[in-house]
């Protein structure tokens, strides 16, 4: 493979490129030579394997062993499989970047995305924490099939983008400061799979978020997609992926709770009481989420089966009435009285 021409910025930075795959040989190989072909220097190249049972693996072997490039290259194959949130919040224990720059094995990187990224980062005073730009989409035969934009990030509050789904956000262009795994967040829970919503409200609640106006990816749409839909699928199986999906955004509320909550502990001294309100409004904000979508899930799901859930949310009513947070909002206090009319009604 031969060797690319650096594109130093200067800064003397080293930056981390993490390539998370599973299953993915059909695709691997432009997803690695787009890896391997970055401009940008010094680079850390992190290939990460998620116990694959095709020849994902192999190939990426195969790959590095020819490269002959500047970066320095990991590769790392997980012993069992773990799922993305776990696999993610293991590989960020073997960078050694400031920043970290995500692809996934069946997408494709520009050769200048690293540099673009860190370009922009810089420029903005090194205060965001979660970045993201538009990505090219194209086919399983690698045809190009339109563009996904993203939009800058312009909620005036967590709680607007917590019910416009962090929309704006392209997930899989996603660049973050290692900071996002840091105390009071930590590791990602285990059973996530909808990462870059978790990584951009961590973002949110810490510092910035930014919006790179640029194409730096190509994004891979196919029917194994998370996010994906067959369009030739059958009822039984539309039903199904209804149901996966709605699972992970499941997961991703209580990512997004156990966030809410590690942040919320941090030492609040010095803070004022619209501060607390604020969190409150969040909590009881992603407590309807959740209900709402086990209601739904419940739709397509007949034999679905969440015992102890509404006491769980009962639990947390009982415990903001008793901090008297609600009692300092009456918006919050009416919110969460329509809340518990709701919930008495949803059989789980």
């Amino acid at each position: 493979m031969p060797t690319r021409n650096v594109d130093y910025l200067g800064t003397g930075e080293l930056v981390s490129l993490v390539l998370v795959t599973y299953n993915q040989q059909e695709y691997i190989e432009a997803a690695v030579i787009g890896a391997l072909s970055q401009t940008y220097s010094p680079l850390e190249i992190v290939i990460s394997d998620d116990a694959s049972t095709d020849n994902t693996f192999s190939i990426i072997q195969g790959l590095i062993e020819r490269y002959e490039g500047p970066h320095e290259i990991k590769i790392i194959k997980n012993e069992q499989n773990l799922g993305i949130g776990e696999h993610i919040s293991t590989v960020i224990n073997n960078v050694t970047g400031e920043l970290v720059v995500f692809c996934a094995g069946d997408d494709i990187s520009m050769d200048c995305r690293v540099s673009e990224i860190l370009r922009e980062w810089i420029s903005g005073g090194r205060t965001a924490l979660y970045m993201y730009s538009d990505a090219s989409m194209i086919d399983k035969y690698g045809e190009k099939k339109g563009v996904l934009r993203g939009a800058p990030f312009r909620y005036a509050s967590v709680l607007d983008a917590l019910t416009d789904n962090f929309s704006v956000v392209t997930g899989c262009t996603e660049a973050i400061h290692i900071s996002l795994f840091h105390k009071p967040f930590g590791a990602l829970n285990r059973n996530l799979s909808l990462e870059d919503r978790a990584l951009a409200f961590r973002a949110m609640l810490l510092g910035e978020c930014l919006y790179i106006n640029q194409t730096l990816v190509e994004y891979r749409v196919h029917e194994n997609n998370i996010s994906g839909m067959n369009i030739g699928s059958s009822y039984e199986n539309w039903r199904n992926k209804k149901v996966q999906s709605l699972d992970h955004r499941v997961r991703l509320i209580q990512q997004f709770s156990s966030d809410a909550r590690r942040y919320s502990s941090r030492d609040l001294r010095g803070e004022s009481v619209d501060a607390s309100v604020a969190e409150a409004e969040v909590m009881l904000c992603l407590a309807m989420m959740e209900v709402s979508l086990h209601s739904e899930i419940n739709k397509y799901r007949k034999s679905a089966n969440f015992e102890g859930k509404r006491l769980k949310i009962f639990l947390l009513f009982f415990s903001l009435c008793k901090r008297g947070i609600l009692s300092a909002c009456p918006r919050l206090y009416y919110l969460a009285l329509v809340f518990r009319r709701e919930i008495s009604r949803i059989r789980f």
